[in-house]
């Protein structure tokens, strides 16, 4: 009987490292099909899955293709929970999409959000913020419209 039980918990073991990895192998052909520009194949590819990285590189590849409202549904969807780094992303990524949705107001406010969020790990982000306030005619030091 401990010897069924243990064949049972080796299988169960190895069937969770394959599904990890296979989690893995999804997420690194994304990452390739992202990098070529193959946006509805990452989409197709991600679809499945809940993981937060998984769900901001589908989110940044439906601004690519033009679906905003999509683009806008993934980013909400990480900005509770996430770590400070993918909600700062998740962030910028909503607020290009509530822009091309001409949604200025809550593009603007989510910008401002994020600029004034203390997110140490996430410099990059913050200057593309900056970047994306700045050539839309938005006063960063002041955090008003021109």
């Amino acid at each position: 009987m401990k010897r069924i039980l243990f064949i049972i918990l080796i299988t169960f073991q190895c069937v969770i490292v394959q599904s990890q990895s296979v989690s893995l192998d999804e997420l690194n052909r994304a990452l390739e099909l992202y990098s070529l520009g193959r946006y509805s194949e990452v989409v197709n590819v991600l679809k499945e899955s809940n993981d937060t990285r998984s769900i901001l590189i589908a989110a940044k590849s439906h601004i690519a293709l033009g679906n905003f409202s999509n683009a806008t549904i993934l980013a909400r969807s990480l900005l509770p929970d996430s770590s400070s780094v993918i909600k700062a992303e998740a962030q910028l990524v909503l607020a290009v999409s509530l822009f091309h949705q001409r949604d200025y107001s809550g593009a603007l406010n989510t910008i401002d959000q994020l600029l004034l969020s203390d997110y140490d790990e996430a410099p990059k982000i913050y200057s593309q913020a900056t970047e994306f306030k700045n050539e839309f005619g938005f006063d960063v030091n002041s955090g008003a419209d021109e």
